[in-house]
Protein backbone atom coordinates (compact mmCIF):
# COMPACT_ATOMS: atom_id res chain seq x y z
CA UNK A 1 0.00 0.00 0.00
CA UNK A 2 1.13 3.14 -0.13
CA UNK A 3 3.00 4.95 2.83
CA UNK A 4 2.61 8.27 2.37
CA UNK A 5 0.67 8.61 5.36
CA UNK A 6 0.29 11.47 8.18
CA UNK A 7 3.52 10.64 10.69
CA UNK A 8 5.82 9.21 7.90
CA UNK A 9 8.01 11.17 5.99
CA UNK A 10 9.43 9.27 2.67
CA UNK A 11 12.86 8.73 4.36
CA UNK A 12 11.62 6.38 6.51
CA UNK A 13 10.04 4.45 3.52
CA UNK A 14 13.06 3.47 1.81
CA UNK A 15 15.28 3.40 5.01
CA UNK A 16 13.15 0.64 5.22
CA UNK A 17 13.07 -0.72 1.90
CA UNK A 18 17.21 -0.19 1.54
CA UNK A 19 17.35 -2.44 4.70
CA UNK A 20 15.03 -4.99 3.46
CA UNK A 21 17.40 -5.55 0.43
CA UNK A 22 20.28 -4.99 1.94
CA UNK A 23 19.51 -8.00 4.27
CA UNK A 24 18.88 -9.99 1.39
CA UNK A 25 21.98 -9.42 -0.46
CA UNK A 26 24.02 -9.85 3.16
CA UNK A 27 22.82 -13.67 2.79
CA UNK A 28 23.81 -13.57 -1.16
CA UNK A 29 20.44 -13.11 -2.94
CA UNK A 30 20.21 -10.90 -6.04
CA UNK A 31 17.84 -8.05 -5.76
CA UNK A 32 16.53 -5.90 -8.19
CA UNK A 33 14.85 -2.93 -8.35
CA UNK A 34 12.52 -0.85 -11.09
CA UNK A 35 11.93 2.82 -9.86
CA UNK A 36 8.86 3.26 -12.30
CA UNK A 37 8.58 7.53 -13.60
CA UNK A 38 5.23 8.50 -14.93
CA UNK A 39 5.62 11.40 -17.36
CA UNK A 40 3.55 14.42 -16.70
CA UNK A 41 1.08 12.18 -14.06
CA UNK A 42 -1.48 14.31 -12.54
CA UNK A 43 -1.90 15.44 -16.64
CA UNK A 44 -2.37 11.85 -17.03
CA UNK A 45 -4.83 10.67 -15.11
CA UNK A 46 -8.30 9.73 -16.53
CA UNK A 47 -11.29 11.10 -14.70
CA UNK A 48 -13.86 7.92 -14.97
CA UNK A 49 -11.28 5.17 -14.25
CA UNK A 50 -10.26 7.61 -11.13
CA UNK A 51 -13.84 8.44 -9.96
CA UNK A 52 -14.39 4.40 -10.52
CA UNK A 53 -11.00 3.54 -8.52
CA UNK A 54 -11.69 6.26 -5.43
CA UNK A 55 -15.65 4.84 -5.58
CA UNK A 56 -14.54 1.25 -5.26
CA UNK A 57 -11.95 2.32 -2.54
CA UNK A 58 -15.16 3.94 -0.16
CA UNK A 59 -13.83 7.89 -1.13
CA UNK A 60 -16.61 10.12 0.45
CA UNK A 61 -18.75 10.27 -2.40
CA UNK A 62 -19.23 14.46 -1.21
CA UNK A 63 -15.81 15.40 -0.87
CA UNK A 64 -15.04 13.56 -4.32
CA UNK A 65 -18.42 15.38 -6.27
CA UNK A 66 -16.47 18.39 -4.55
CA UNK A 67 -12.68 18.33 -5.83
CA UNK A 68 -14.29 16.68 -9.51
CA UNK A 69 -15.65 20.28 -10.15
CA UNK A 70 -13.11 21.65 -9.36
CA UNK A 71 -10.48 19.37 -10.93
CA UNK A 72 -13.01 19.56 -14.18
CA UNK A 73 -13.67 23.47 -14.52
CA UNK A 74 -12.62 25.44 -17.04
CA UNK A 75 -8.67 25.92 -17.24
CA UNK A 76 -6.17 27.95 -18.94
CA UNK A 77 -2.86 28.12 -19.86
CA UNK A 78 -0.12 30.44 -18.89
CA UNK A 79 3.19 31.06 -20.49
CA UNK A 80 5.38 33.67 -20.50
CA UNK A 81 2.83 35.93 -19.57
CA UNK A 82 0.05 35.07 -21.95
CA UNK A 83 -2.39 33.02 -21.74
CA UNK A 84 -3.97 30.04 -24.19
CA UNK A 85 -7.60 29.84 -24.98
CA UNK A 86 -10.44 28.60 -22.16
CA UNK A 87 -10.54 24.71 -22.03
CA UNK A 88 -14.13 24.59 -20.85
CA UNK A 89 -14.19 20.72 -19.82
CA UNK A 90 -11.18 18.52 -18.68
CA UNK A 91 -11.63 14.18 -19.08
CA UNK A 92 -8.55 13.91 -17.83
CA UNK A 93 -5.83 15.85 -15.38
CA UNK A 94 -6.31 16.87 -12.03
CA UNK A 95 -4.27 20.08 -10.62
CA UNK A 96 -1.42 18.77 -8.54
CA UNK A 97 -1.92 21.62 -5.99
CA UNK A 98 -4.88 20.43 -4.98
CA UNK A 99 -4.87 19.16 -1.16
CA UNK A 100 -6.55 16.17 -2.22
CA UNK A 101 -4.48 14.86 -5.20
CA UNK A 102 -2.23 12.72 -3.33
CA UNK A 103 -5.19 10.94 -2.66
CA UNK A 104 -6.91 10.42 -5.66
CA UNK A 105 -3.06 9.32 -6.87
CA UNK A 106 -3.23 6.83 -4.69
CA UNK A 107 -6.60 5.70 -5.47
CA UNK A 108 -5.89 5.57 -9.37
CA UNK A 109 -2.30 3.63 -8.75
CA UNK A 110 -4.27 1.21 -5.77
CA UNK A 111 -5.34 -1.13 -8.43
CA UNK A 112 -2.64 -1.81 -10.47
CA UNK A 113 -0.50 -2.23 -7.29
CA UNK A 114 -2.67 -4.96 -5.45
CA UNK A 115 -3.39 -6.41 -8.87
CA UNK A 116 0.45 -7.67 -8.70
CA UNK A 117 1.47 -10.89 -6.25
CA UNK A 118 2.74 -9.27 -3.09
CA UNK A 119 5.26 -11.93 -0.97
CA UNK A 120 9.09 -12.50 0.34
CA UNK A 121 10.19 -12.81 -3.74
CA UNK A 122 8.04 -9.46 -5.13
CA UNK A 123 6.83 -6.61 -3.45
CA UNK A 124 5.81 -2.88 -5.20
CA UNK A 125 6.04 -0.16 -2.69
CA UNK A 126 4.20 2.93 -3.74
CA UNK A 127 4.53 6.61 -2.46
CA UNK A 128 2.13 9.13 -3.76
CA UNK A 129 2.40 8.76 -7.75
CA UNK A 130 6.22 6.50 -7.23
CA UNK A 131 6.40 3.12 -7.98
CA UNK A 132 9.18 0.74 -6.98
CA UNK A 133 8.87 -2.68 -8.11
CA UNK A 134 11.56 -4.71 -6.17
CA UNK A 135 12.39 -8.99 -6.78
CA UNK A 136 14.44 -11.05 -4.32
CA UNK A 137 15.58 -14.40 -5.10
CA UNK A 138 18.86 -16.95 -4.14
CA UNK A 139 18.70 -17.37 -7.66
CA UNK A 140 20.08 -14.79 -10.04
CA UNK A 141 18.70 -16.18 -13.11
CA UNK A 142 14.93 -16.78 -10.88
CA UNK A 143 15.27 -13.06 -9.74
CA UNK A 144 16.19 -11.75 -13.68
CA UNK A 145 12.84 -13.88 -14.95
CA UNK A 146 10.91 -12.83 -12.11
CA UNK A 147 11.79 -9.32 -12.58
CA UNK A 148 10.99 -9.19 -16.28
CA UNK A 149 7.59 -10.90 -15.73
CA UNK A 150 6.52 -8.76 -13.12
CA UNK A 151 8.03 -5.68 -14.67
CA UNK A 152 6.39 -6.45 -17.88
CA UNK A 153 3.08 -6.73 -16.27
CA UNK A 154 3.13 -3.78 -14.19
CA UNK A 155 3.96 -1.87 -17.34
CA UNK A 156 1.22 -3.33 -19.23
CA UNK A 157 -0.95 -2.14 -16.27
CA UNK A 158 0.15 1.31 -16.33
CA UNK A 159 -0.57 2.10 -20.01
CA UNK A 160 -3.89 0.14 -19.56
CA UNK A 161 -4.72 3.23 -17.37
CA UNK A 162 -3.70 5.56 -19.82
CA UNK A 163 -0.13 6.47 -17.85
CA UNK A 164 3.14 6.88 -19.91
CA UNK A 165 6.06 5.16 -18.87
CA UNK A 166 8.71 7.76 -18.52
CA UNK A 167 12.92 6.94 -20.25
CA UNK A 168 13.75 8.28 -16.19
CA UNK A 169 12.61 4.86 -15.27
CA UNK A 170 15.74 2.71 -14.09
CA UNK A 171 16.16 -0.33 -13.30
CA UNK A 172 18.82 -0.90 -10.01
CA UNK A 173 20.28 -4.30 -8.94
CA UNK A 174 22.72 -5.97 -6.41
CA UNK A 175 24.95 -6.59 -10.21
CA UNK A 176 24.78 -4.51 -12.82
CA UNK A 177 24.56 -7.19 -14.92
CA UNK A 178 21.08 -8.25 -13.68
CA UNK A 179 19.96 -4.60 -14.21
CA UNK A 180 20.93 -3.98 -17.30
CA UNK A 181 19.60 -7.97 -18.78
CA UNK A 182 16.12 -6.52 -17.26
CA UNK A 183 15.95 -3.23 -18.51
CA UNK A 184 17.18 -4.62 -21.84
CA UNK A 185 14.28 -7.50 -21.83
CA UNK A 186 11.80 -5.17 -20.74
CA UNK A 187 12.40 -2.37 -22.84
CA UNK A 188 13.08 -5.22 -26.15
CA UNK A 189 9.28 -6.14 -25.25
CA UNK A 190 8.14 -2.57 -26.08
CA UNK A 191 6.96 -1.80 -22.48
CA UNK A 192 9.03 1.08 -21.77
CA UNK A 193 12.62 2.66 -22.20
CA UNK A 194 14.44 1.74 -18.98
CA UNK A 195 17.93 1.98 -18.11
CA UNK A 196 20.32 0.64 -16.34
CA UNK A 197 22.52 2.00 -13.84
CA UNK A 198 24.99 1.66 -10.58
CA UNK A 199 22.57 3.44 -8.29
CA UNK A 200 19.23 6.28 -8.60
CA UNK A 201 17.65 8.56 -6.69
CA UNK A 202 14.81 7.14 -4.55
CA UNK A 203 12.66 9.63 -3.21
CA UNK A 204 15.47 11.63 -2.18
CA UNK A 205 17.48 8.75 -1.20
CA UNK A 206 20.80 7.25 -3.62
CA UNK A 207 19.61 3.40 -3.83
CA UNK A 208 22.46 1.01 -5.01
CA UNK A 209 21.02 -2.47 -4.86
CA UNK A 210 21.83 -3.40 -1.42
CA UNK A 211 25.39 -4.67 -2.49
CA UNK A 212 27.25 -1.36 -1.99
CA UNK A 213 27.48 1.94 -0.78
CA UNK A 214 26.89 5.08 -3.15
CA UNK A 215 29.91 6.65 -1.70
CA UNK A 216 30.50 8.88 -4.21
CA UNK A 217 26.87 9.78 -5.12
CA UNK A 218 26.53 10.85 -0.59
CA UNK A 219 30.34 13.06 -1.66
CA UNK A 220 28.26 14.76 -4.50
CA UNK A 221 25.35 15.20 -2.59
CA UNK A 222 27.64 17.14 0.45
CA UNK A 223 29.45 19.09 -2.08
CA UNK A 224 25.97 20.47 -3.83
CA UNK A 225 24.72 21.08 -0.52
CA UNK A 226 27.82 23.35 1.17
CA UNK A 227 27.48 25.54 -2.12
Amino acid sequence: GDTALAGKAPHDETAWRNLWVERATSRGYTAIAILWDVAKFYDSLEIPHLIEEALSLGFPIDALALSMQMHRAPRTMRADGCYGSIIQSTGRSVLAGCTMSSSLSRAYLHGIVTARPADEGHRIFQHVDDLAQIVISPSSATAIRRARIEGSHLADDLKSAGLDISSKSTVVASTLNAARAVARAITTQGKGRLRAAAHADDLGVTFAGGSRRPIQSLVKRIAKGAK
